[in-house]
């Protein structure tokens, strides 16, 4: 039996992926394959079960019935605000400690630089599914103070914000959901994929059925209850089993239970945003929106909300879901449990739900079942999410005077979808609004911008463009940036190779002002995914990686956040920290800054030279910094198969 199967595996491998072979864990190891009959395929031990429900609850309001709100210009929704207030005394500890710390900034006058007036920091995740997830996993570990030999401890806990689009969403939430563990932990003990995002790993290879099973009737249960589902759905079903640690993924899990997680109410961590967009009513499809006409929605554990398009707004996120006349609801009726975690990092994620539909076409048993089931359901669509719209009849409040919310306030749903999708991949938005006050944005990009999945700085060029070229039926409240050259500058001069800071001075900005204050955008720290000790440039559509792929990729997120630990780098971040403190109080950066500054910040040099072969291909693709084991990029959504035909063949 034990030679049967080593021979099919082995001819899979070697006709339909080319893959290399992936040590098992170590749970796996004890095992031995030989003692493992037939019937221990066909029948695996039983997963632990829930009987929890994927579907949203249709019951009385509590509390005031007009559920959307209006947000003026300089105003933030006032739990938002208190839990910032709440925060402000933890975060500026934390900072003190790393600032001391660092030979650059410890002989500051740091009380005079730390207070209510700042610093505040924000960070972006990017999206790039697991290739962003786990190199944004391994930074936030190295910006964690709880980690061990770190040179850049303190920096998540002195953060007011954390957003995530796409894959950074994956791990935006992850880390709400399960009370801010260490990356550390989750990393080993949730985020397992190593028979890939559309196995478990209780099945042990054996029967699936009751995978698929549970997962088609989750999404049945919310159909059956009156609402549309898209693919979306069974996307975020998926996703959410390898980022939750619940069991199934949660099916009752929701984002707005946040709120009852004790570091939330302490206000010991960042306030985590999940970042989408919204289908502009004037554009057919969503895929053509581009980053001067997209409007920008989050989602945070309070609240849904957008400062876009005429639609400055927000409403409690545990209501989400609930039809409202012009922001009230209907008959006193609400709708709960629709924000469940995966739905919303599904949400952020659409694009991957091009791969449910590549699995529903395989054949396969398994794969054949889903796709039935996919073509039977009340399925509209893979691109977009489709959310009851909280917009209509509101028209006081969402305004049809731009291409982005044209129609909006008469449309039966609101159609949101991934937060990359108009190239704007690391999401940096929500923290330019100026009434969140940040003074510097630490930009992970984990982007696929080249044909070998590394970025070149389209994100950032997308959001400088949406600023700079604003369209001119656009509307939204963030009118500055700082200077952001062409992808072909990014390339030539390797900005997207190092870490690289932008508008080190807060007197040279697309604002052009000379004066520095609350108002001007912050200073920018770019940290792009690099190969220090692996090649990190894993595929999107990579969906299985063992333990110790998934360990490496976020050590070399770590390593590549801190420079190999460089206490040299540590000082100049934190020159970065404190230099909009600095600026406002008209106070001179430390000698030891200015010579950071002349290191890593962008120096106004511009090399457009050409970057693209005849393809248009990027012509880039770095070397490891130093010796490091090599993960392969064609294990990918084929090993899918390779699981499939081998359990269909040995039974």
């Amino acid at each position: 039996m034990f030679f049967s199967y080593f021979l099919v595996f082995v001819f899979l491998c070697s006709s339909l992926i080319s893959c290399q072979v992936i040590d098992p864990d170590q749970e796996y190891a004890r095992l031995h394959l030989s003692q493992l009959d037939k019937r221990n395929w066909k029948k695996p031990p039983p997963p632990p079960s829930t009987n929890a429900s994927y579907a949203p609850v249709i019951g009385s309001c509590s509390g005031s019935q007009q559920l959307l709100h209006s947000l003026s210009s300089g105003q933030l929704p006032q739990l938002e605000s208190d839990f910032l207030q709440k925060r402000t005394h933890s975060s500026n500890e934390a900072l003190r400690s790393f600032l001391q710390s660092a030979h650059s900034t410890s002989s500051l006058d740091l009380d005079s630089l730390l207070g209510d007036n700042g610093p505040r920091l924000g960070i972006a995740v990017s999206g790039g599914g697991y290739r962003s997830m786990f190199y944004g996993g391994g930074a936030l570990a190295a910006f964690d103070r709880r980690s061990n030999e770190t040179t850049l401890g303190g920096l998540l806990q002195g953060a007011s914000y954390i957003t995530g689009a796409d894959g950074g969403s994956w791990l935006v939430s992850s880390l709400a959901i399960n009370d801010f563990r260490t990356v550390q932990n989750l990393s080993s003990t949730i985020w397992y994929s190593r028979l890939g995002i559309f196995f478990v790993e209780e099945t042990h290879f054996g029967d699936n059925k009751n995978y698929y099973t549970d997962l088609v009737d989750e999404v049945n249960q919310k159909a059956a209850a009156g609402f549309n589902v898209s693919l979306t759905d069974y996307w975020g079903r998926a996703i959410a089993r390898h980022t939750t640690g619940r069991l199934r993924g949660g099916p009752d899990t929701t984002y707005s239970s946040v709120q009852n997680a004790s570091w939330f109410q302490n206000a010991e961590y960042p306030y985590p945003i999940i970042v989408s967009q919204g289908l502009p009513g004037a554009l057919s499809d969503g895929h053509n929106a581009t980053s001067s006409n997209s409007s920008i929605y989050e989602f945070s554990p309070y609240y849904f909300n957008t400062f876009d398009n005429n639609v400055r707004a927000y409403m409690p996120l545990e209501y989400l879901g609930t039809k409202l006349n012009n922001g009230s609801s209907i008959d006193n009726k609400c709708v709960t449990q629709f924000d469940n975690v995966g739905f919303l990092i599904g949400t952020s994620s659409t694009r991957f739900n091009e791969a449910l539909i590549g699995v529903s076409l395989r054949d396969s048993r398994m794969s054949r079942r889903l796709g039935f089931t996919l073509r039977h359901m009340r399925i509209n669509g893979s691109a977009v999410s489709y959310y009851n719209n909280m917009f209509d009849g509101a028209s006081s409040i969402a305004g049809d005077g731009t291409a982005a919310s044209d129609g909006l306030t008469t449309a039966p749903y609101v159609d949101l979808y991934d937060g990359g999708a108009d190239n704007q991949n690391i999401p940096v938005w929500p923290l330019l609004q100026p009434e969140r006050r940040v003074d510097v944005i630490f930009a992970l990009d984990a982007s696929s911008d080249t044909e070998n999945n590394w970025p070149n700085g389209t994100s950032l060029v997308s959001t400088y463009e949406r600023i700079t070229q604003k369209a001119s039926d656009a509307s939204y409240g963030v009118n500055s940036f700082v200077h952001i050259p062409s992808v072909e500058t990014f390339i030539n001069l390797g900005l997207n190779n190092r870490p690289t800071f932008f508008g080190c001075d807060g007197r040279n900005t697309t604002s052009q002002s000379q004066h520095v204050d609350e108002n001007t955008p912050p200073l920018l720290v770019y940290l792009p995914n690099s190969p220090w000790t692996t090649e990190s440039n894993i595929a999107d559509d990579r969906y299985r990686l063992g333990n110790s792929d998934i360990q490496g990729l976020v050590r070399n997120g770590f390593v590549a956040a801190t420079q190999n630990n460089s206490t040299d780098f540590a000082s100049c971040l934190a020159c970065a920290v404190i230099q909009r403190s600095l600026e406002r109080k008209n106070q001179s950066a430390p000698q030891a800054c200015q010579q950071c500054f002349s290191q890593y910040c962008w120096n106004g040099t511009v090399d457009n030279s050409p970057v693209f072969d005849q393809k248009g291909n990027v012509k880039y693709n770095p070397a490891v910094k130093s010796g490091a084991m090599h993960l392969s990029g064609n294990v990918m959504l084929t090993t899918l198969l390779v699981a499939l035909l081998t359990f269909g063949l040995l039974n």
